[in-house]
Order: structure tokens, then sequence, then C-alpha cells
């Protein structure tokens, strides 16, 4: 017997990968007559299914946080349909981390190309991370009048329920206070911090200082003349009040009168009821009054032939 290639002489071919294909072989015979014969086979061989491959790295590192998606690449020769299955510590290829979720996990994969099934085992570290503390302010904008105290009340809190530290920046003191004085009129921002040792997170705070209104001042107040003496019929005498006023801040005022006069001056006759009489001076700088009162006496001489009425 004897055979062609691939064949040895004993009639055998060890196959290999890659030897996928159709060939002729020929088989010859002969006997001790010296009879030959020949004869042509065909041999098919069909390719092996190979199995997919998973390509990932052993070990892979995340931050507390992260989003973990697994990208494995799989490779499968014979191009077929791959399924692809994930166990362990995560059952899908994506998953949001948390806070809590630091340490260290073992995830399989799997590989499925419906005749081979490959497992890939990997590592998943997620690294502990440090959360910023979170800064509460009871209020963001504060508005005062000058000598008012400006109080700011903050608190910082550790997600990690560690100790947290709060420092404020000038004007504030150390405790968040600032006692306003005059001349502190203006505009401040204030800066509070909130730090775990780690961390810090700050927040600002506006403060407006608003002048502090001064009372305007009567400097003197006096009445022209102070007393008022009618003698006869047809005596006029014109009374008249003299304010002087200042106001400390500039601002402007308004002077108004009340009781006997409603201004400044008034004309009074032979008749007019005598006796003390009260005029109130109210001076206003559009914020605050300053009252006072200035007296005098009318007095009629009478006249008996020529009583009124």
């Amino acid at each position: 017997m004897g055979f062609t290639s691939p064949f040895d002489e004993n009639g055998e071919w060890q196959t290999k990968e890659g030897d996928e294909g159709l060939y002729s072989v020929i088989v010859t015979a002969t006997d001790n007559k010296d009879s030959f014969v020949t004869k042509q086979i065909r041999v098919k061989v069909i390719s092996r299914n190979r199995a997919p491959v998973i390509d990932i790295p052993d070990t892979l590192e995340f931050n507390e946080g992260d989003l973990i998606t697994l990208e494995p690449k799989i490779d499968d020769e014979d191009s077929s349909k791959v399924f692809v299955i994930y166990s362990g510590w995560m059952d899908s290829k994506s998953y949001q981390t948390t806070f809590d979720d630091a340490g260290t996990y073992n995830e399989t994969i799997l590989a499925d190309d419906g005749k081979n099934k490959v497992y890939k085992n990997i590592v998943l570290i997620v690294k502990d991370i440090n959360r910023p503390p979170v800064l509460n302010l009871e209020k963001e904008a504060i508005t005062v009048t000058e000598g008012e105290l400006v109080e700011v009340n903050a608190k910082g809190i550790d997600p990690e329920e560690g100790p947290t530290t709060v420092t404020f920046s000038e004007p504030l003191g150390k405790s968040g206070n600032w006692q306003t004085e005059k001349g502190d009129q203006g505009h401040y921002t204030a800066t509070v911090t909130a730090s775990d040792g780690v961390n810090e997170v700050s927040k600002s705070v506006e403060i407006e200082v608003e002048k502090k209104n001064t009372l305007p001042v009567i400097e003197s107040l006096k009445v022209t003349p102070e007393s008022v003496v009618l003698k006869q019929p047809g005596d006029q005498i014109q009374i008249k009040v003299d304010v002087t006023t200042s106001d400390p801040d500039g601002d402007e005022v308004t002077i108004t009168y009340e009781g006997f006069m409603d201004g400044p001056e008034k004309t009074v006759e032979y008749g007019e009821k005598g006796g003390v009489k009260k005029v109130t001076v109210t001076v206003s700088d559009g914020q605050e009054k300053v009252i006072k009162a200035v007296t005098f006496d009318i007095n009629n001489w009478p006249c008996f032939d020529c009583m009124v009425g």
C-alpha cells in the first residue's frame, strides 16, 4: 500500500489547526504478481471551532464615586456571535460606585460562542476617596446698621463623620461675629471655610453696613416778641419763631410747626384771646425727628368802650 501526501507511509496524517481544506489523495496497492492498482480519494478537513479570547487587564483600579464600565475586548476567529456574562461583585458591565464601596473585589467574565466557554477572572480595586465637608450657612447676605452686631452662623459637616473646623476671614472674628462701629459703612465680603484636615470648602458672605443716622439738632429756638401786648382795637403785632438747625450727616431737614402757629410767622390782632401760647417745632431729616416747644404770652388791655362783641 502506498499513500500520497499529506498521509505518511502508514496511511496516517495528524492534522493540526490551520489544515482546514479539501485534499486529493492517491492510494496504490500491489500484489506478489506485480499487479498494480490505484484509487483517488478526497479528504475534507473541517475547521475546528476556536474558543473566543477575552482581553482585559487582570487588575483594574477605580475611585469611590466612579462609574465602573468593564470593556473587555472579545476576539473570535470564527466570527461567531459571542455572549458575555458578568458575575461576582458586579452582575453587569457597569456599576455606579458609592462612597461606601472602598475595597477589593473579584469579578468573572464569561465569553460563550455557543460551542466553547472561556472564563477570565479579574480583580477590581475601589480606592477610598475623602469627601470634602459640607458647609451650611444660615445667611449668605447680611445687612446691619453701624453699631449693630454682625453674626454669621455656619456649620461644617463631614460626610465621613470626622471632625471639621470652620474659620472666618476679616472683618469677622474667630467666632464669626463682628461688632460694627460708626464709620464702618460700606460693603464687605467675608469668606467662611470648613475643613476636615484634608479637603476644604469655602463660601462667601456679603455684608452691607448701612450708615447710622444721626439726629438733627435744634441749635436755637426763640420767639419774637417774647411778650405780646395789644392795647387797643386795631393793634396788630407779627409774631415770629426763629429756628436754627443743623444735621451732622448733612441731610436736608424740614421744619414743621404745631399749636398756636402752623408756620414761622403769625399776625395777631387786638381781641386775640390772651394767655400763654405754645408752639411746637419739629425738625426731621427724613428718618428721625427732634421736637422742641417755645411759649410766649399774649396780653390784651381792657377797653370798656370798645370791647369786641
